[in-house]
């Protein structure tokens, strides 16, 4: 409010004349402190940081203002986190099946290592276990013209001695065993591998678990593979002679064995999806295995007996 001199009236503050004398104010007559409202004074700015202030930046074209470009101020990158290291599996080195000499490498890389799995045909499995077959002919086939030999040489000493050592003599001339019996016991040795298979392939079905018959086929011709090197072994023993035919006999049974066991390996190997207990389970599939390869035994022996008696005749 502006108090006039004069008289004393109360004017408005923007007042240029007094409203009781109509005297005239000066420019610079002071407002009354006591009714002037108190101005607000600025607050002390805060001791935090300010923000940033605008920071103009260029034109993008000739001819616009420059708009105005408000600086983020960087924020610490969080830390990255540590990402778990997956766990590396030892991938074994497979044969693939279309290239060249990946049968050969198959054979090599099973035979190093007869558990592992590998990417193979399905007619590369029948390869070792017809090897092994005729291997084991081999060997029976080789010990039968030994011992064929060995008993002409037996029969020719004892007329010599009772002859008293004559010239007129006669000598019993070695029959020798026919290429036929070599084959039969080449047939006869591929029923029992493959007997094997059809085996621990029913053994694991007992299992209830539905394993394709040709995966199991490859599985087993693998862990063949060291029996193909005892056999190899065996027959060389047998083509030797003399004092190794015993060792080369002991061999053969080794493999026998072997061949035997397996589908006790084979079968214990499987995942029962029965109510049974496995152990159960694995029991059955020994005992029904069991009877199966004793008519099959059977069956050669008599097979065997019939033929004797029949080429006696």
């Amino acid at each position: 409010m502006k108090i006039c001199d004069q008289c004393g009236q109360q004017n408005p503050t923007g007042a240029r004349f007094c409203r009781g004398c109509g005297h005239r104010f000066p420019d610079n007559v002071p407002v009354d402190a006591a009714q002037q409202p108190t101005a607000q004074q600025p607050a002390a700015p805060s001791p935090s940081v300010p923000l940033p202030g605008p920071v103009p930046t260029p034109a993008s074209q000739a001819g616009q203002p420059a708009q105005p470009h408000f600086q983020v101020p960087p924020q610490a990158a969080p830390a990255p986190q540590p990402q778990p290291q997956p766990q590396q599996q030892p991938v074994p080195a497979s044969a693939q099946p279309g290239s060249s000499g990946a049968f050969f490498t198959w054979l090599w890389e099973s035979f190093k290592h007869p558990s592992r799995r590998y990417a193979t045909q399905t007619w590369w499995a029948i390869i070792p276990l017809v090897c092994n077959a005729f291997l084991m002919a081999l060997t029976v086939y080789m010990w039968q013209s030994k011992a064929v030999s060995a008993a002409a040489n037996v029969g020719n000493g004892l007329l010599s001695s009772l002859t008293g050592g004559s010239s007129y003599t006669p000598q019993i001339a070695s029959p020798g065993v026919s290429l036929a019996e070599l084959f039969k016991s080449w047939i006869l040795f591929a029923a029992l591998l493959y007997l094997v298979v059809l085996i621990c392939f029913m053994g694991r079905r007992m299992f209830g678990e539905r394993i394709p018959f040709a995966a199991l086929h490859t599985e087993i011709a693998q862990k063949t593979m060291p029996m193909m090197a005892l056999n190899l072994v065996t027959f060389l023993f047998a083509l030797i002679g003399s004092g190794l035919v015993f060792l080369s006999a002991a061999l053969f049974m080794l493999g026998v064995s072997f061949l035997m066991t397996m589908p006790a390996a084979i079968i214990a190997q499987g995942v029962n999806a029965r109510k049974i207990d496995k152990t159960w389970m694995w029991i059955f599939a020994m005992l029904l295995s069991g009877l199966i390869l004793g008519i099959f035994f059977a069956i050669f022996a008599v097979a065997g007996v019939v033929g004797a008696v029949s080429s006696a005749l």
